[in-house]
Formats: C-alpha cells, sequence, structure tokens
C-alpha cells in the first residue's frame, strides 16, 4: 500500500488546488484523517485513508471564506476600506503576490491590470493565471527590478497603486527597488510583518513577543519610506495574525497627498 504526504495527498485528491493552500487549510484545523484532526501537512497518509474537510472548508481557496484564494485578501480589503487607493481603472502591482490573495482584491476594487510578482513559482491561483487582466512575472526578486527592468519587460505604466506582501526579506530591502520602479507618487500598501524585520534575535519559535523590538520594526520601516521620499499617511493593524499568530500591520504610504492628507504621527496602533 502506497502512503503519501497528507498535504500532497489533498491536492491528489482533489480538495485543494496547491500544496500552498492545502497546508492553509490543514493549519487553520480544516482538515480530518479518520474523523480526527489533522495538524501536520507532513502527516503520512495511506492512499485509502479517509480525509475529509469540514464543512466550511474550501478547496479552492485554502481559507474558510469561499470567495478568497488566500489569507491576504482579508488584509487587503481592510485597508483599502480604510484608505481608498485610487485603483479603479489603474495599473497596479502585487509585489510577493503568492497564491494571490492581494491580486484578487485589486481586481475587485476596479484595476484595469495587476502585475503579480513573485521570486517563486506556480503558487497564483489558476483563476487569476488565467484572468487576462493579470500579468503574471515569476522568479522575480523584489529587490532587483528597476526603472530600466520594468521597460524591457514590456509592463504598462503608469502604476497606480503598488502592494506588497512579502515574507523572509525585510521591507527595507525591497522599499528602495519599489521607490526608484514606480516613484515617490505611487500609492504604496504594505503589509508589515515584524518577524521579517527584526532578525533572528528577535523572535522567539517564530513570533516577535517583545513589544518594543515590534515597535522599533515599525518605525525603521516607516523611516525607510521617509529617506526615500515616500510619505508614510497611516498604518492599522492587521485584521488578521501571521500563520503563527503575529501581530502584523498595514503602512499607507506617497508623496501625493490628495487621496489621503493625513501624515503618520509616529503613534503605533495598539493591538
Amino acid at each position: 500500500m502506497n502512503a503519501t504526504r497528507l498535504d500532497v495527498a489533498l491536492v491528489q485528491r482533489g480538495l485543494a488546488s496547491t500544496r500552498t493552500k492545502a497546508q492553509r487549510l490543514i493549519a487553520g484545523g480544516l482538515v480530518t484523517v479518520a474523523n480526527s484532526p489533522a495538524t501536520k501537512p507532513s502527516m503520512v497518509v495511506a492512499d485509502d485513508a479517509v480525509i475529509d474537510l469540514v464543512a466550511n472548508a474550501d478547496p479552492h481557496s485554502g481559507v474558510s471564506e469561499v470567495a478568497d484564494v488566500g489569507r491576504g485578501a482579508t488584509k487587503l480589503r481592510a485597508a483599502l476600506t480604510r484608505w481608498s487607493p485610487p485603483i479603479r481603472g489603474a495599473v497596479c502591482v502585487d509585489v510577493g503576490a503568492s497564491t494571490g490573495g492581494f491580486t484578487q482584491v485589486l481586481l475587485e476594487s476596479g484595476a484595469r491590470s495587476v502585475v503579480a510578482l513573485d521570486v517563486g513559482h506556480g503558487q497564483l491561483d489558476p483563476s487569476l493565471v488565467a484572468d487576462t487582466r493579470v500579468i503574471n512575472r515569476e522568479g522575480v526578486h523584489a529587490a532587483r527590478i528597476s526603472s530600466s527592468w520594468w521597460a524591457n519587460q514590456s509592463l504598462p505604466t503608469p502604476v497606480s497603486v503598488v502592494v506588497a506582501d512579502v515574507s523572509f526579506i525585510s521591507l527595507t530591502k525591497i522599499i528602495p527597488a519599489l521607490v526608484e520602479t514606480f516613484g515617490v507618487h505611487s500609492h504604496f500598501v504594505l503589509l508589515l510583518k515584524p518577524q521579517f524585520e527584526v532578525g533572528k534575535s528577535g523572535i522567539d519559535q517564530g513570533v516577535v513577543k517583545d513589544v518594543a523590538r515590534r515597535d522599533k520594526a515599525v518605525h525603521t520601516v516607516m523611516e525607510c519610506l521617509e529617506e526615500h521620499g515616500v510619505t508614510p499617511r497611516d498604518i492599522m493593524v492587521s485584521p488578521l495574525t501571521g500563520e503563527k499568530g503575529n501581530v502584523e500591520y498595514l503602512v499607507y504610504a506617497s508623496a501625493t497627498s490628495s487621496v489621503y492628507p493625513a501624515e503618520w504621527d509616529k503613534a503605533i496602533p495598539a493591538q
């Protein structure tokens, strides 16, 4: 009898469209094996094992909300509700697109086109890959893009809104490239993840538990934006934590004040 990893088995049986989504279903407690909750994607299951999704799990999204292709969708919707950057009819960029939660929300908000960039391959949800409004660019490191690279790729301009959700790299490493490529007057909505800003010494089992370190990470990113000519306008706590429970933030920044005239007052919102 053959056996395989649980996340692979979910894809093979059509219970998830990708391994990334399978892993999110498992992490969310939405998968059972032989009627018992499964918690590890690496769990080995036999070919004849009884694997089920709980009632509110959606095999296509990898999360409990049927409409969403990734958890990022919930985060970005909250940010766009608060700030209303000029998306409708515009060219937008999704940096660190992964399965495409941010891309999905940009399209829902009326973007004319979305350029989805990711350093990985094969992660973007098939529904978005097939959408003619989405330009998918894989194997792209966000810290290495430039205005000349953009032009050489014949990608659309001007870019109105840039959203970013990156992992395993500090935003301070990519902000210089984003500003050089898209300009200070683009509207930047960035997911700030302190767990990737504080360094290894600042995390405990993957979580930033020291509030002072977390606050310093926020200030460092905001200062980086200012140093590159992009005014931080506002910050909010993400409606969802990171997958390990980290508090995360959404940041809005642009040198253009007509859409959101406030400027960040250096305060960090309470969780």
